[in-house]
């Protein structure tokens, strides 16, 4: 892969509209899990990440106790998630992850990066235990509290904003999933806002019943 930082959309549009299903479904997992070794080091806990110490720890106080674990078998990963390239049963969906089916489909018209990885932080969510998307979020939020200044403030509105378009009944897009997409957005050099809002008109800030929330980078 060409620099982290600019070339991945170029890459990533890389679905043929003539090949079969299948193949766009493994282009698609295939997709997935590279990018799951560029960007999810920390949901799947690797050792190099902002949470890899967890397991190693966890490993040690059970030791002590004389209990065999085997904790790295519930790593999420996308190899454990079924992919799908057509339309989403869902109206006006550019993709979807459905929890009991594990699969994530993406609509052929938005098969780029962005809407892949909204995806994927759906499926790693409903794969992570309580326990491990709490540390998550704790770590996340360390280190995007060096980078965007305002964060408290982003994280708050974000929160109780009740009307805002992508919170719902299931509470779907809740704060983890915030803390992630922010990452994405800063290591993959996309505005403010992009992975979570796909490709809306929204960027750079949120919008709040008293007006929009502009996200301020340090």
């Amino acid at each position: 892969m060409k620099n982290a930082e600019g070339a991945e959309q170029q890459r990533y549009d890389l679905f043929c509209p003539s090949s079969t299903k299948k193949k766009d479904a493994e282009k698609l997992k295939k997709c997935a899990l590279e990018c799951e070794k560029l960007y999810f080091e920390d949901f799947t806990f690797r050792e190099d990440s902002i949470a890899g110490d967890i397991y190693n720890s966890v490993k040690d106080i059970m030791a002590n106790r004389k209990r065999e674990i085997k904790s790295r078998s519930r790593i999420p990963t996308m190899k454990k998630v079924n992919f799908k390239l057509q339309e989403p049963k869902t109206e006006n969906s550019e993709g979807t992850y459905n929890p009991s089916e594990n699969t994530i489909t993406i609509h052929p018209g938005y098969n780029d990066l962005w809407t892949l990885l909204h995806e994927m932080i759906h499926a790693y969510e409903h794969q992570l235990k309580f326990v491990q998307g709490e540390i998550l979020t704790v770590r996340l939020y360390s280190k995007l509290k060096e980078k965007i200044k305002n964060l408290d403030l982003v994280l708050t509105a974000w929160a109780h904003c009740e009307n805002q378009q992508l919170q719902d009944e299931e509470n779907d897009h809740a704060i983890l999933f915030l803390l992630k997409s922010l990452d994405l957005d800063l290591r993959l050099n996309l505005p403010m806002g992009a992975i979570i809002g796909f490709h809306s008109d929204r960027r750079d800030s949120l919008e709040t019943p008293a007006g929009k929330i502009k996200i301020e980078l340090g």
